[in-house]
């Protein structure tokens, strides 16, 4: 799976972000809309629907405390394997996919890019995990798979694959799933290798796409960081302890970043009308046209 994703992105880094990284971004959108869209239509529709309702409520309900819960009388295991661990998760991807949205988002005004990526980011969560985790706990109240015990004996891979082979079509389901995931994965290390080429190109100007050398150089060693984790026997535990290492620093550097981004703005825009700033829209950049050697320019910038 590690290397088909890798030569998926590979492809598409090689390709280019237009053709490549955004095609593949759109497959990842739909692919995760349709397929917990199709589960909530051939599965226990009512039950899906109330239960997600019911999860938003709780969750909107008790935010604060959720955030804050700590399990001081327990061991405090499930905030530290879940919790804690899914928001350093997030924290983790700034670096890899930051560069990525502010060259898609050319021409969005910054509080457009900023809801979008909350909102965004919040609903797909809520709906792919709600409709697929309550399809789940369906199975599991009404005796068909006895989801923790799989779980706890096999491993959560083998209990995403029974559940998904309890539906209707399972292998067609099943087979979904995998495209999804492995696009998805893809995609992300597209981003993740066009980013990292980026900053590692002196002189690169705005508008313009690092080349396709560095971008292929960081897909392969993005490919090998998992493979290398693989082969190593690592266990799950050993990969949540390895995101948290690495986002934690960015906790750092991000407050540092936005702060300094926010001192950029107040120097360079302290003194613009807000209502220049809320109507203006940056010109779309146009790469200037290569001449060939010895051409000579008119006077209106035309060559001869």
């Amino acid at each position: 799976m590690i290397l088909l994703s890798g030569g998926i992105f590979c492809m598409s880094s090689w390709i280019g972000i237009n053709n490549g990284l955004q095609r593949l971004s759109k497959m990842v959108g739909w692919g995760a809309f349709l397929l917990p869209l199709v589960v909530l239509l051939v599965g226990p529709t009512e039950f899906i629907t109330n239960n997600v309702i019911n999860a938003v409520g709780l969750t909107t309900q008790n935010f604060l405390q959720m955030s804050l819960f700590t399990d001081p009388l327990g061991d405090g295991a499930f905030t530290r394997n879940w919790t804690v661990f899914y928001w350093l998760w997030w924290i983790s991807y700034t670096p890899g996919v930051a560069m990525f949205v502010t060259r898609v988002s050319r021409g969005r005004k910054i509080k457009e890019v900023i809801w979008g990526l909350l909102l965004g980011s919040t609903a797909g969560c809520w709906f792919f995990f709600g409709v697929m985790e309550s399809y789940a706990m369906h199975q599991f109240v009404n005796g068909v798979i006895n989801v923790p015990q799989v779980m706890q004996t096999l491993g959560g891979e083998t209990a995403v694959q029974q559940v998904l082979m309890s539906l209707p079509a399972g292998k067609l389901f099943l087979a979904a799933y995998l495209f999804v995931m492995i696009v998805f994965l893809a995609s992300h290390m597209d981003a993740v290798a066009y980013t990292m080429a980026a900053t590692s190109t002196r002189n690169l100007r705005e508008g313009e796409d690092p080349d396709r050398g560095m971008r292929l150089f960081w897909c392969v060693v993005i490919t090998l960081i998992p493979l290398s984790i693989l082969f190593t026997g690592a266990s799950l535990e050993t990969m949540k302890t390895t995101v948290v290492l690495t986002a934690l620093p960015f906790l750092a550097i991000l407050l540092i970043k936005t702060g300094g981004f926010v001192r950029w703005l107040k120097q360079d825009y302290a003194h613009v009308p807000v209502h220049q700033i809320e109507t203006h829209t940056p010109e779309p950049i146009i790469k200037a046209e290569t001449l060939p050697v010895g051409a000579v320019l008119k006077g209106d910038g035309q060559s001869l």
